[in-house]
């Protein structure tokens, strides 16, 4: 039986009330291409309240939907090991926590790495994993990660600080900053990346990589049109996806009412 995706969600109370009353979160969407990776200690707030719900309602209805359709292959384990790619402030990771909680009962400690370029996003990330291990049925292992990467060497660097092998990988909006800031000159971002972290999965390991929908200036080319042709220069195989350009999700929290997101997202199975 396959089951039919949720497309919107409820941010946590808890996790609402921590985003925008203690850390003051703000909601002011940028339009465009953006490269969060230069955004300063100034810019937190908004980029938080804005971006961190978004991510967080994507993430978890897409594994939901995911554990849900393939829960033979999931259901008896007991440890699940997370790569982070790009994470900011967590969102997608939290969405993706909030699934495994719902969805795999017999999960008893998740092992995490995640990774970005910007160290204001790493510190809110830090503080917002404390209150989500209290509040999750199993046990956090998390180790958290500074990368610089501005052109191929840095990423080959990168796949030596990524230390082990991982059962999901994910990036959220982030590979496509490196097309704006064109970082690997003609060569598709997506083609290397996803190389990078399918390289680190477990066999039978998945990785989830979406992105915006818009057109990518620096480029000249649609983003998802931009990773579909990435993904398959690395010769991944996509085992689910949206159907079409983008696929709309919505999510709900003490600032907004049913705020709808729009993302191109594969998921490529190892």
């Amino acid at each position: 039986m396959e089951y039919r995706m949720r497309t919107s969600t409820v941010l946590p109370k808890w996790l609402d009330s921590h985003i925008f009353g203690v850390l003051g979160a703000t909601i002011s969407p940028v339009k465009g291409n953006m490269t969060v990776i230069d955004w300063g200690k100034d810019d937190m707030p908004s980029y938080l309240g804005t971006y961190f719900p978004r991510s967080y309602a994507e993430s978890y209805c897409i594994f939901s939907h995911y554990f849900s359709n393939n829960i033979s292959e999931w259901r008896h384990r007991r440890e699940i090991s997370i790569l982070g790619f790009g994470c900011g402030t967590g969102g997608d990771i939290f969405g993706l926590l909030m699934a495994i909680a719902e969805n795999l009962g017999s999960v008893r400690r998740v092992h995490m790495h995640a990774l970005d370029g910007n160290r204001h996003c790493l510190r809110l990330y830090e503080e917002l994993l404390d209150i989500m291990r209290v509040r999750m049925p199993f046990d956090i292992d998390s180790r958290e990660g500074f990368i610089a990467i501005d052109d191929n060497y840095d990423l080959g660097v990168t796949s030596y600080v990524i230390d082990g092998r991982f059962d999901i990988a994910l990036s959220f909006k982030a590979i496509g900053e490196f097309a704006t800031r064109n970082c690997f000159g003609k060569d598709n971002p997506y083609r290397n990346i996803a190389t990078q972290l399918y390289g680190k999965l477990n066999d039978g390991g998945i990785m989830l990589i979406a992105d915006i929908t818009s057109f990518c200036n620096a480029q000249g080319e649609w983003f998802p049109d931009m990773l579909d042709r990435g993904l398959a220069d690395a010769g991944c195989r996509v085992v689910d996806g949206n159907k079409g350009h983008n696929q709309q999700f919505h999510v709900s929290h003490s600032r907004a009412d049913n705020y709808t997101t729009k993302i191109a997202w594969r998921i490529i199975r190892k």
